[in-house]
């Protein structure tokens, strides 16, 4: 039998939750030092990938966080043994060390951004923008050919396309900013810039959840230029290091 990996977290001694795995198998721990991997038998190479196994993974790992702090593992991170389990434990002890004291008694909580500017307060510099297209300046100008009408115009309205994206990305980013500054952590993910919304992931204390929640409603309530969609409490996903990949190379998923 393989082992399914749910989390990583601190104090084994700790008992598991009564919250079953895959397949309605019974959580145990593997231990190594004073950390512990939560896993459950799994009879395959792969985990299939629907909705409802998704959500169990996720109902495990929530259970872990009422008594442990808790580095989650990605779906459908499987290994050949308990021994293995033991093995990613000890060549990765410093980082899940690292990340359990990182997320300890924080949750992450994730924000999608969608700008709702108007055309006019998006495009109120694209005049200046465009400053070094061909302007008239009052002065009658020959007309231009078909092809070159609709080049000039397609040209325009690029500017005018990034002229907007520009003015969203600055609206995100600042609100970005004013949370950011009551969360121990934050990521903002804009580097598709054209996606239709922009999202954010803050690591916030437990004891300030709620403050934090009120202050996203407070900032809704004043900018009328911006929806947000926050949820959470979750496991803390974003903010455990990029190791974690590795250490689990070789997975069936």
């Amino acid at each position: 039998m393989m082992s399914y990996v749910y989390a990583v977290t601190d104090r084994p001694d700790e008992p598991l939750p009564q919250q079953l795995g895959f397949g309605d198998e019974a959580l145990a721990q593997v231990v190594f030092r004073d950390i512990g991997a939560v896993v459950s038998a799994h009879g395959g190479p792969h985990v299939p990938g629907a909705v409802d196994e998704v959500w169990r993974h996720e109902q495990v790992v929530e259970s872990l966080m009422s008594a442990h702090a808790v580095v989650p593992m990605r779906f459908g991170t499987l290994l050949a043994s308990c021994d293995e389990v033991e093995s990613m434990l000890r060549r990765g002890y410093p980082h899940f060390v690292d990340d359990i004291a990182r997320v300890r008694d924080h949750v992450e909580i994730g924000i999608r951004f969608l700008t709702l500017l108007k055309p006019d307060a998006a495009l109120s510099t694209s005049a200046s923008a465009h400053s070094h297209l061909p302007a008239s300046d009052g002065i009658a100008q020959p007309a231009m050919a078909p092809g070159t009408a609709f080049l000039r115009t397609k040209l325009l309205r690029e500017h005018e396309r990034r002229d907007r994206r520009h003015a969203e990305l600055e609206l995100v980013r600042k609100t970005y900013r004013v949370l950011a500054k009551h969360a121990a952590a934050s990521k903002l993910d804009d580097d598709s810039v054209d996606a239709p919304t922009l999202s954010a992931a803050f690591l916030v204390h437990r004891g300030g959840f709620a403050s934090f929640r009120q202050l996203v409603a407070r900032l809704a309530d004043v900018d009328r230029d911006l929806a947000f969609l926050c949820t959470g409490p979750w496991p803390a996903y974003s903010f455990v290091s990029t190791h974690l990949s590795k250490l689990t190379q070789g997975t069936g998923s």
